[in-house]
């Protein structure tokens, strides 16, 4: 059974991963983009959502340890025991993947009922090479943040029978968690306040990918669709009235990408046992299509877009939509895909009719099917409910209107993935009547 000592929390002791901090601020907290996917496109943002506080009471029992879990009816989970001066530690150990982590005790004025408390972590030291485990001691009157990607136990107290934390993290609660190979055990008064530590701490950041579209994927130009029920349901749903829909969101957990094997001590849970139900909630937001003059070409137009609300709000640029009056060609250069979530759409009034480009996405690699571009008509109060992952144009008014407003709801994180094919295939997508 591995012995373990204690480091007092201070900065001149301990290197990479964590900090104790007096208040909770969610500006010290980092989060992290939707992470790629080994041969798959790097999506774009993904750090959407807001940083939660979960309750959880840990607490001593005939010198027992257990853990309480706010809305599971009761159940406490053994974690470990004590006699006298030594805990012996055999619970799990977890990493938070989509963000930092903070832990916060509840505070007392009275030093008598002091907060102080452990948390075990995987380090090495700078006496030796080898990998071990320390216990942090965090004092009375502090919390911790435990940065992304570092493997660490909860907090055990040290002088309450009872401790009730806050545990701030991000809402999709994205959690690897790990099994000890052996119980640790730690003796209160073995507190090394000279050897500097370094906490281990998995790689982070995006796996890069050269993932492009084939040449011939907008050889064929589409023909327009007045959408049904039956040529939209390999897509997505269908929504007849958007006015009497209401949306929930399908939301994709986070994907494990990271090795998360390399901690000394630790073995990972399967991954359909360590990632977290995906708890993150939704995203809906506003913004404008406008028809305006092509700068070159008078019979031609371009779209621009205007964000309203949300993560949109005040940005604009041009999408990549244009159409010739001549030949009654629309163009679309760009398709995008959500790997967090379904995808909603609809225009904010029932007069507005619009077009959107989609095709389904590859099982393998995610990239979209050539063979299953559609362009489809949407009207008379119609809105489009896409699968996870699947592939879409922005929406497209018609010609004969000059702007249109849309609302879209997404999952809160709003991670996208773009493929250019004007640029990655022998030019854009076309479609007409």
């Amino acid at each position: 059974m591995p012995k373990v000592r204690i480091t007092p929390v201070n900065e001149s002791l301990i290197e990479n991963g964590i900090a104790i901090v007096q208040s909770f601020d969610d500006a010290v907290l980092r989060k992290l983009d939707w992470p790629a996917v080994s041969g798959r496109r790097a999506p774009e943002g993904g750090n959407g959502g807001e940083f939660v506080p979960e309750p959880i009471k840990v607490k001593w029992e005939n010198d027992k340890l257990f853990l309480a879990l706010p809305d599971a009816d009761g159940i406490e989970i053994p974690m470990g025991s004590r006699n006298s001066d030594e805990i012996t530690f055999d619970g799990t150990f977890v990493a938070q993947l989509d963000a930092d982590v903070a832990y916060f005790p509840e505070k007392h004025l009275i030093p008598l009922h002091s907060k102080d408390f452990l948390i075990f972590v995987c380090v090495e030291s700078s006496t030796t090479e080898n990998k071990m485990f320390r216990a942090l001691k965090v004092p009375h009157g502090y919390g911790i943040v435990i940065e992304a990607c570092v493997a660490h136990s909860m907090p055990i107290p040290l002088h309450d029978n009872s401790v009730e934390f806050k545990v701030y993290h991000r809402s999709v609660n994205a959690v690897a968690q790990f099994n000890l190979t052996e119980p640790i055990t730690v003796n209160l008064k073995d507190i090394d306040s000279t050897t500097t530590i370094t906490i281990l701490k998995q790689a982070e950041g995006q796996e890069e990918t050269r993932v492009k579209l084939p040449l011939d994927f907008s050889s064929k130009q589409l023909k327009i669709e007045q959408v049904t029920k039956e040529n939209f349901s390999g897509y997505g749903l269908l929504v007849d009235d958007f006015e009497s829909y209401k949306e929930t969101v399908t939301a994709v957990p986070w994907p494990c990408t990271a090795h998360l094997f390399s901690f000394p001590g630790l073995d990972p849970q399967p991954q359909e046992d360590y990632l977290a139900t995906c708890r993150g909630g939704s995203l809906s937001q506003d913004f404008q299509m406008t028809w305006v003059p092509h700068h070159l070409y008078k019979e031609r137009k371009v779209i621009r877009f205007n964000g309203l609300t949300g993560s949109f709000e005040g940005a604009e640029g041009k999408p990549g939509v244009e159409f010739d009056a001549t030949t009654g060609i629309f163009k679309v250069n760009i398709l995008q895909a959500r790997p967090d979530g379904s995808f909603y759409i609809h225009p904010k009034s029932k007069n507005n009719k619009f077009l959107m480009v989609i095709a389904k996405p590859n099982e393998t690699n995610g990239e979209p099917v050539k063979e299953t571009l559609k362009a489809f008509l949407f009207s008379n109060g119609q809105g489009a409910r896409l699968s996870p992952n699947t592939w879409h144009s922005v929406p497209i008014p018609l010609a004969t209107d000059d702007k249109v407003v849309f609302t879209e709801v997404i999952a809160e994180t709003n991670a996208n993935l773009i493929a250019n094919v004007e640029f990655e295939s022998n030019g854009p997508i076309t479609f007409t009547l």
